[in-house]
């Protein structure tokens, strides 16, 4: 499996637990892609816009939604793109907070494209509702294609241009924006998202591709706006 597909497994196994914290019927298609991918497709956007849709629905039905911490149960599951690129240690799964001291061990993703000026950078990120690390957050250099997903422990590594800013980003919590020499200053590596209603209805990114939600439904689909009632009956 390569690691793109890999990624895949683990955005797949996220999704699935949102879901079932959710009360939300979801199944996974399976990855047909041939060769080497990023992580996303059309096919897994389609199952992203299916859960925004259930998710602001039952939001509609004055049911509250489980967003925040509840990837944290994938720690107890084999996702063998996080296990194969760091060194997990075992006492962090039973922390709430991730340490800051495992970053030292989490492997660095080149995203520099060459520069010469390249810092690696590292940072942990977590829920500001219930303190839990995001498992599978994107994190982006601004301004181009180039990402990564955090791993088990919302922790990631990466080696970037020393001018770049990385956009941060999980369903359902605020994106943040955060400059990356920053990130040198230990104090700086903790990073918390905040909850945000309007993230289920716009936009999310997802392992360095944006998907922007315009229509109705899961097919994308825009549906008419009525005034009132009476003109919706003669239609």
């Amino acid at each position: 499996m390569n690691k793109g597909k890999s990624t895949c497994k683990v955005l797949k196994d996220i999704r699935q637990k949102i879901a079932d914290a959710n009360g939300i019927r979801y199944i996974p298609k399976e990855c047909n892609f041939k060769g080497e991918c990023k992580g996303t497709c059309p096919a897994c956007e389609a199952e992203i816009r299916y859960l925004e849709d259930e998710l602001r629905r039952k939001q509609r039905n004055g049911f509250a939604v489980k967003i925040g911490g509840i990837a944290a149960g994938l720690c107890a599951m084999v996702v063998p793109a996080q296990v194969e690129a760091q060194n997990i240690n075992k006492d962090s799964l039973k922390t709430s907070v991730p340490q800051v001291n495992a970053l030292d061990s989490v492997a660095v993703k080149d995203l520099s494209n060459g520069a010469e000026d390249a810092i690696v950078v590292r940072g942990c990120l977590i829920s500001k509702e219930d303190k839990e690390p995001l498992i599978g957050a994107s994190v982006i250099v601004l301004g181009t294609q180039k990402g990564l997903a955090t791993d088990l422990d919302g922790n990631f590594a990466a080696k970037v241009p020393q001018d770049a800013s990385l956009e941060i980003s999980y369903i359902g919590l605020k994106s943040k924006v955060v400059k990356a020499k920053d990130l040198l200053d230990r104090k700086n590596r903790i990073i918390v998202l905040e909850s945000d209603e309007q993230a289920l209805l716009g936009e999310v990114v997802l392992s360095g591709v944006v998907v922007t939600r315009n229509g109705d439904d899961v097919y994308n689909r825009t549906t008419p706006k009525y005034k009132s009632h009476k003109k919706k009956c003669k239609k």
